[in-house]
This record gives C-alpha cells, sequence and structure tokens, in this order.
C-alpha cells in the first residue's frame, strides 16, 4: 500500500492512502504515536462500506483528525467527554489557543462557521456511529424533541411529531443568507431577448421560447427560486 501523508497539525493528521486494488484512494487518521486512531478508522470503513465518495471521507478524516488532535492538546479521553468538552472544542477551532490560554488580542477566526459546523457535524456522526454499536459514548449529544422547526412541514409531520426527533443538543449557529440581488426591467428585457427573440422577416420565434416564457413569468409574478437573483416587477 503506497501512502501520501496530508498533516492537520501537530499530534493527530489525515493519512491518504492509495488502495493497491484498482488504484484508489482514502483517507485515515493517525495519532501523535503514527498509528491509526482506532475509533475514527472504524467510522472511515464503515463510512466506506457505505460507498461514500472518497472526498466525504476525506471531509471527515480532517474534522476526527481535529477532533483527536484537541482531545491530545486538552489530556481528553474520547469516550469520556462532555458537552462541555464540545463546547471547548467550538472555541479551540475558532481560536486555536492553547489549555490554559486566553488571548486578549483581536483576531479573524480560524474557519468559518460553515466549516467549524461541518467539523462538527462529522464528529458527532462519528460518536452516533459508536452509540448504535453499543459503546457507551455520547449519548447525551441528542434529546428527543416533539416540537417542528421551521416554517416548512413534510407530508408526515404530525407522525413525526408524536414519535419525536433526535435533535444535536450543541450546534453552530449560521449567520443569515444575504438577500438575493434584484434584476432590473432593463436587464430582464435583456436576458429575455437573449433567450429567444421575434424575426419579424421570418415570422418566427428565434432561440428558446420555452427560457424566455419562464422568466418573463418569473418576472410578471415576482417569484424567485432558492439563491437565484429576484426579478423587479
Amino acid at each position: 500500500m503506497t501512502t501520501i501523508t496530508g498533516t492537520v497539525g501537530a499530534g493527530c493528521r489525515v493519512q491518504r492512502l492509495i488502495l493497491p486494488e484498482g488504484g484508489g484512494r482514502t483517507w485515515t487518521v493517525l495519532g501523535s504515536d503514527h498509528r491509526p486512531v482506532v475509533p475514527a478508522e472504524e467510522y472511515l470503513e464503515y463510512l466506506r462500506a457505505q460507498q461514500v465518495s472518497p472526498n466525504t471521507v476525506k471531509s471527515y478524516a480532517r474534522a476526527l483528525a481535529l477532533w483527536w488532535q484537541f482531545l491530545e492538546l486538552f489530556g481528553l479521553v474520547w469516550d469520556a467527554v462532555t458537552l462541555e468538552n464540545f463546547g471547548a472544542f467550538l472555541t479551540w477551532l475558532r481560536t486555536g489557543d492553547e489549555p490554559g490560554v486566553v488571548s486578549i488580542e483581536r483576531r479573524g477566526a480560524r474557519f468559518a462557521e460553515s466549516t467549524i459546523s461541518a467539523r462538527l457535524g462529522a464528529v458527532l456522526s462519528c460518536y452516533d456511529y459508536h452509540v448504535l454499536n453499543g459503546v457507551d459514548v455520547g449519548r447525551d449529544l441528542h434529546r428527543i424533541t416533539h416540537r417542528g422547526g421551521g416554517r416548512y412541514k413534510p407530508l408526515l409531520e404530525h407522525v413525526a411529531r408524536r414519535k419525536g426527533r433526535r435533535q444535536a443538543v450543541i450546534r453552530v449557529r449560521r449567520p443569515g443568507r444575504a438577500a438575493p440581488p434584484i434584476l432590473t426591467p432593463e436587464q430582464i428585457e435583456r436576458i429575455c431577448e437573449a433567450c429567444a427573440s421575434w424575426d419579424p422577416d421570418t415570422r418566427e420565434w428565434r432561440g428558446s421560447v420555452r427560457n424566455r416564457l419562464l422568466w418573463m413569468l418569473l418576472a410578471e409574478t415576482g417569484m424567485f427560486s432558492g439563491g437565484q437573483p429576484r426579478v423587479a416587477a
């Protein structure tokens, strides 16, 4: 097996592996002793068995390497952590401060909040896996809630509300998305003309009439989709 190392930092790190069968690639997590971190590798092997994409395995391996690096740095045991430790992990991801160090210098976070949320989600997913395998760890990381959140209600909302949902106790609040830009009538006209235009000589439409109709529908009704630009009436 050929290996290429990708370092996350001191202590634990991500190790890239080239598999002998077919030359496929995957990633694992090595500890400061240069051996695979067994709980992390067990979970990553589960992801591989589920045929998760190599890039996803790589992302989860990076998150777990950061988590075990945090455990080593703060002298914690992976199967004896508390909610307070997970909160300290989020702070450490943002600041990088070592134990007993509180910086008074104003500086930017090491990772974006979206990245921190993804790293936390990967670590919680690893603990969920070990709980399902009978390891008595991380059982307090979720709670059962019977209250639905958000404005969207799925078809079987009434069934889910009776049974309850598992909800992570510790979460990262993401900043709200900025409002999409608004297109002016002149911009809409140029888009429509680019989609399809009327040829007076042949008395036929040239281009995609379907796309022109879609944009005109958006312009006349004020509808928009997700992060797409709003259309000014």
